[in-house]
């Protein structure tokens, strides 16, 4: 299983398994997600992971809006669940808010409401599925915990029944 040994892997095995994520055929494309206690929503560029459909959300339906540490108005365009794989292997579906943002944001609130802890340790932090107990690892990156998503680069990937597959038996882990 995915316990312990997958937190406290070394950077070597990390590295292997990133670079074989990278070589597929080149379909793969990482998406770097900070995880954020402090965040009620989790969000990523409109930019990125195009090849997921953009879905209208409660925020994007009446037009409501985030607001800037500055006090500026950030755009919500609705929400996509993406679908890929962490850096230790482990397969993972995230609903993102899409927003004129500068890079992806995942809210521990959001990842704790699917179903799932969130540890911040200096010794390895973590995210774990409460139902399979099946970590997946947070990098200390320059002071941030960030999570490396890796997804495949498809023409429209559609992830539907995202609940059906969050409550399924299924290999997916629903981090948020």
């Amino acid at each position: 299983g995915c316990c312990t040994s997958a937190v406290v892997r070394n950077d070597k095995q990390l590295n292997v398994i990133e670079e074989a994520l990278k070589g597929i055929q080149g379909e793969w494309e990482l998406l770097p997600v900070n995880i954020d206690s402090g965040a009620i929503d989790s969000y990523m560029p409109k930019e990125k992971c195009n090849q997921f459909k953009v879905m209208q959300s409660e925020m994007s339906k009446c037009g409501a809006c985030y607001s800037a540490a500055n006090g500026s108005e950030i755009r919500n365009y609705g929400q996509r669940d993406v679908e890929g794989q962490t850096s230790d292997g482990v397969d993972a579906t995230m609903t993102f808010q899409v927003a004129d943002v500068k890079g992806a944001l995942g809210s521990v609130h959001r990842i704790c409401e699917a179903g799932n802890k969130v540890v911040f340790d200096d010794d390895g932090s973590y995210i774990e599925n409460k139902k399979s107990n099946k970590r997946t690892v947070i990098e200390k990156v320059k002071g941030v915990y960030m999570l490396k998503l890796w997804v495949k680069k498809e023409e429209q990937q559609r992830v539907s029944c995202v609940n059906q597959v969050a409550n399924s038996n299924s290999v997916f882990a629903r981090l948020g």
